[in-house]
């Protein structure tokens, strides 16, 4: 089952330890793999599904400091 989460974002229900291959097309952006390149990947669904951010935005992750610092006491330093 598939469902519309917000503008870009897709979840897809029922996905908990199941494997899929995606075949991402971006258009005109660059999705990790240099250059506006097609790429086949292998995702694996979580608790909550597969999750699909196709928002035309940059996703920014914390490193391993901020990580660390964020969940040891859940208020950052």
């Amino acid at each position: 089952m598939k469902q519309k989460l917000w503008l870009g974002i897709w979840r897809f229900c029922r996905w908990y330890g199941r494997r899929a291959e995606l075949v991402l097309k971006p258009k005109g952006i660059d999705v990790g793999f240099g250059g506006a390149r097609q790429q086949k990947v292998t995702v694996f669904g979580g608790s909550l599904g597969l999750i699909v951010d196709a928002r035309k935005r940059p996703l920014t992750l914390p490193n391993d400091d901020d990580h660390e610092r964020t969940t040891a006491g859940g208020v950052a330093a």
